[in-house]
């Protein structure tokens, strides 16, 4: 069972890193038009510094998402336990038995709470990297592609 159990861990972490590729390039960028007469070249230049620039000064949506999913986790199992903590002269089993029940279920809520919040605040960071992107090639003379 412990052979089945480290299977299902790999491959569960194995498809999480996989979305995580794959939802890194839900990003995307506004094609753009040449206002000062750009040839394409000079184009398709800008347009590779205005990416790199704006996947520099905004973190990367899933980072973003996956952070604060795992923060509320976190702290969804601290307050679990917190909560379920017992007062008195409790048993030290049961006293250990029901803060890592509180834990866990703190945990499953948190994370839950974690995966809404994640999404829209990744959803948010995708806004703010296409909207740096948008920025940049207007100051460099180029204009949304309607």
């Amino acid at each position: 069972m412990v052979q089945g159990r480290k299977a299902l861990t790999r491959r569960s972490l194995a498809l999480t890193l996989l979305v995580a590729v794959a939802l890194e390039g839900c990003v995307t960028y506004p094609s753009t038009v040449a206002v000062k007469g750009q040839d394409t070249a000079t184009a398709e230049r800008d347009a590779a510094e205005c990416r790199e620039r704006a996947e520099r000064d905004v973190l990367p949506p899933v980072a973003v998402g996956f952070g604060t999913k795992l923060l509320l986790a976190l702290g969804g199992a601290v307050v679990g336990a917190g909560v379920f903590w017992p007062s008195g002269n409790s048993d030290p089993r049961y006293a250990v038995l029901a803060m890592g029940a509180g834990a866990g279920l703190g945990f499953v809520i948190g994370s839950i709470a974690g995966t809404f919040k994640g999404a829209d605040e990744a959803s948010r960071a995708a806004r703010a990297r296409e909207g740096a992107f948008t920025s940049c090639m207007t100051e460099r003379g180029y204009r949304l592609e309607q």
